[in-house]
């Protein structure tokens, strides 16, 4: 028998978690459905890895998930990116989509995705009325940091 659902409330966030409408703790620490997520969701997900201006002819790595990608620009100047299912980026790893916009590179491990642009057609133009200079900025500091959830 599923557990009783909880009294609703109109607040996302109540005082008594019972009052709260999320979703129940197990999922943010089942290893099969992070296992899952990796694979159906940010396996085909676009996700920002870089600004333009950090990828150069000489392989750049980032992660996405435990994914580790290889960022790089082809002759023709536009960004490639690669994804190694370990931490050893020396095999050639899986072809991955790469698109900048707005200055920002963005990388798909599903080489078959559709492009950002289109799905998001507002994307560019949101972020320049953001940051009207986005893409003359170049990073200055960076911080990673390690969370063990789904």
């Amino acid at each position: 028998m599923p557990p009783a659902r909880p009294l609703r409330s109109r607040r996302v966030l109540a005082r008594s978690p019972e009052l709260s409408r999320t979703l129940p703790s197990w999922i943010y620490r089942d290893g099969d459905l992070a296992e899952r997520e990796r694979d159906l969701i940010h396996g085909r997900t676009w996700t920002f890895l870089a600004h333009a201006s950090e990828v150069t002819a000489a392989r750049r790595i980032g992660r996405i998930e435990e994914r580790v990608v290889a960022l790089w620009r082809d002759d023709d100047g536009a960004p490639r990116a690669a994804v190694h299912e370990s931490a050893d980026a020396s095999d050639p790893g899986r072809p991955a989509c790469a698109e900048v916009i707005a200055g920002l590179v963005f990388v798909n491990p599903d080489p078959a995705a559709r492009s950002l642009s289109v799905q998001a057609p507002g994307l560019a133009p949101s972020l320049r009325d953001f940051l009207p200079r986005i893409e003359e900025l170049v990073p200055c500091h960076e911080t990673a940091y390690d969370v063990t959830s789904n």
